[in-house]
C-alpha cells in the first residue's frame, strides 16, 4: 500500500522532500531573532535610507542663498571739445546678490523637513511590513507542521486498522468494502499530510527569503505560543488607528507640506530683492570714478502668481478629501476584521 501511495506523489516533489529532510538543521531561532536578522540583511532598507539622506541634503540646500553674480564691462568713449575729440576708456565692475525674504527660506526648509518625515515613515512602514510577514509565515509554518503531524498520526492508525482487517481476512463482500473504504480514506489522509508538508516548506522558503538565507536552508524555529487576546472596543481601535496608521500619517504629513507650498506660492508674488554695488571709471577729458549701490525689486503687476496659488490650494483640498476617505475605509476594514477575529476566537474557545 505504501508503494502505491509513493507513486501518487510527483517525482520532483518527492525529491525536494528527500533533499530537504537530509540537510543539516540549524539551531532553533526565535521569531524576534529572525526579524532582527531580516531587517539587518534586507537590501530594500538601503533604498529608504537613501531617500532619508536625500531629504537631508534637500534641507541643507533649502537654506542656502543663491550665488552672487559678478559683472564686468569695458569700452571706449569719445569726448568732443573745442580742441577736437578726446578718446578714453570706460570700465565698470558690479556685484549683484539676490536676497530672499526669510519667510520663503523657512517655508522651503519646512517642505524639506516634510520630505524627511515622509521617508522616515516609509522606512518604518517597511520595517513593520517585514515583521508582520515573518510572524505570519512563522505562524503558518507551525500550523502546517501541526496539521501534517495530525494527519500522519490518523493515517498511521488507519493503516494499522487496515492491516488488522487484512490479517482477519473474513469472507464476504462487506469486509472487502470496508477495506476499500479504509484504503481510499488512507490515500486522502496521506495526500493531506503531504499537502501540509508542502505548505510548511513553502512558508519556510518565505522565512528564508525574508531572513536573507538560501531558499533550501533548513531553518528551525524555536517553539512559541500564539496568544489570542480579546480586542478592545471599536472606539479604542479607531482611536489607535487614527494615530498609528501609516497611511493616515502619510496623508497628514502631505497636507502639512501642501499648506507650506500654498504659503510659498503666495510669497512668490514678490520676487527677491537684488543688491548691486558697482564701480565705474572713465578716462577722456580727465579720469572720473563712480561708486554706487543699486537696488532692484520686480513689481507684481502683470504676474501675481495666481495660477500657482490656485493649483496649490486645490491640491490641499484634494489631500484633505483623501485623508477623510482613507479614514472611513480604515474604519470599515477595522470593524470587519475585528468582527471576524471575535467570531473565530469564540469558535476556538468553544472547541
Amino acid at each position: 500500500m505504501k508503494h502505491h501511495l509513493i507513486k501518487l506523489i510527483p517525482a520532483g516533489l518527492l525529491a525536494s522532500i528527500c533533499i530537504s529532510t537530509a540537510q543539516v538543521k540549524e539551531p532553533p531561532q526565535s521569531i524576534e531573532a529572525l526579524i532582527a536578522k531580516s531587517l539587518s540583511n534586507n537590501p530594500e532598507i538601503a533604498v529608504y535610507q537613501a531617500a532619508i539622506d536625500s531629504g537631508k541634503a534637500g534641507l541643507e540646500q533649502a537654506g542656502r542663498w543663491s550665488n552672487p553674480e559678478l559683472n564686468l564691462g569695458s569700452g571706449l568713449n569719445r569726448i568732443s571739445s573745442g580742441a577736437g575729440f578726446q578718446n578714453g576708456h570706460v570700465m565698470s565692475v558690479s556685484l549683484s546678490q539676490r536676497i530672499e525674504f526669510p519667510q520663503r527660506i523657512q517655508l522651503r526648509k519646512a517642505i524639506a523637513n516634510g520630505d524627511i518625515k515622509l521617508a522616515e515613515l516609509g522606512l518604518e512602514r517597511f520595517r513593520m511590513n517585514v515583521e508582520n510577514r515573518i510572524r505570519e509565515a512563522a505562524y503558518a509554518h507551525q500550523s502546517s507542521l501541526e496539521l501534517m503531524t495530525l494527519y500522519t498520526r490518523v493515517s498511521d492508525r488507519a493503516e494499522n486498522l487496515l492491516q488488522a482487517l487484512v490479517q482477519r481476512d473474513p469472507a464476504g463482500v462487506a469486509p472487502l468494502l470496508q477495506r476499500r473504504v479504509i484504503e481510499a480514506l488512507l490515500v486522502q489522509l496521506h495526500l493531506k499530510s503531504r499537502g501540509y508538508q508542502l505548505e510548511a516548506e513553502r512558508h519556510l522558503m518565505e522565512l528564508n527569503y525574508l531572513a536573507g538565507n538560501a531558499p533550501d536552508a533548513r531553518l528551525l524555529l524555536a517553539p512559541f505560543e500564539v496568544q489570542l487576546n480579546d480586542l478592545p472596543s471599536a472606539q479604542v481601535l479607531h482611536d489607535i488607528a487614527s494615530t498609528n496608521n501609516f497611511e493616515l500619517a502619510f496623508h497628514a504629513e502631505e497636507i502639512s507640506q501642501q499648506g507650506y507650498r500654498v504659503e510659498l506660492a503666495k510669497s512668490e508674488r514678490w520676487s527677491e530683492l537684488t543688491l548691486e554695488p558697482f564701480f565705474e571709471r572713465e578716462t577722456g577729458g580727465g579720469p572720473q570714478n563712480v561708486i554706487g549701490l543699486g537696488i532692484s525689486l520686480p513689481l507684481p503687476i502683470w504676474n501675481r502668481n495666481k495660477g500657482n496659488i490656485k493649483a496649490a490650494e486645490i491640491r490641499e483640498t484634494q489631500l484633505a478629501a483623501a485623508i477623510s476617505a482613507s479614514f472611513r475605509q480604515i474604519q470599515k476594514d477595522l470593524s470587519f476584521h475585528a468582527q471576524g477575529y471575535k467570531a473565530s476566537l469564540e469558535q476556538v474557545r468553544r472547541w
